[in-house]
């Protein structure tokens, strides 16, 4: 029998980063296991498909070989939200080089979710905590409906801007249009 969801009114016992990256150290989480950090709250991480594997390498590749020098492509690597509360795993994100000098990266220009099993989480609790700890460019690659929901302007808990891209786009980098056709060829079927 399934474990009834938390209510919202159970108190809850939140943890910091320093509290989540101390487990860690000390193997408190199984070699395979993926946990993100959400709001003081360990939360398990839904597991990947071969398509999300594909999206995350694809996208990986097509960064890599067009980001300017002072960012660095980093993914399915952790990002520390502002507040120490929050750790998360984006499958890719575009870091600044001096982010990384003494710690990990806060708050990254653009992270990039690719979503199957976890579209609603992406589109809710994941765009609510991008947002609110001013993440200026947050994309949803959505594997179902083979299209880029695009994420800017941050307020608050929400984005301003809302775009949903299907057709190849000049996104984060204008001068080099990302192929989603492309991309969704190799993540859905495996066509280069």
């Amino acid at each position: 029998m399934a474990t009834p969801p938390i209510e919202s009114f159970t108190p809850l016992h939140r943890i910091s980063v320093a509290d989540f990256q101390r487990m860690g150290e000390l193997g408190m989480f199984d070699e395979n296991q993926r946990v993100e950090l959400v709001e003081g709250v360990l939360v398990d991480m839904m597991p990947v498909g071969l398509e999300h594997v594909r999206g995350v390498i694809w996208l990986t590749r097509w960064f890599d070989r067009r980001v300017p020098d002072h960012l660095i492509v980093s993914g399915q690597n952790s990002v520390v939200l502002p507040g120490l509360i929050s750790q998360l795993q984006p499958d890719v994100a575009l870091v600044r080089f001096d982010d990384l000098v003494d710690s990990l990266p806060e708050t990254p220009p653009l992270v990039v979710e690719v979503s199957y099993s976890s579209l609603r989480y992406d589109r809710i609790m994941k765009a609510r905590l991008y947002a609110r700890h001013g993440v200026p460019e947050y994309w949803i690659v959505n594997l179902p409906e083979a299209c880029v929901e695009v994420h800017r302007e941050p307020e608050g808990d929400t984005y301003r801007s809302h775009t949903v891209e299907a057709a190849p786009c000049a996104l984060a980098l204008p001068e080099h249009p990302l192929d989603t056709d492309a991309l969704f060829a190799f993540a859905l079927r495996g066509e280069r």
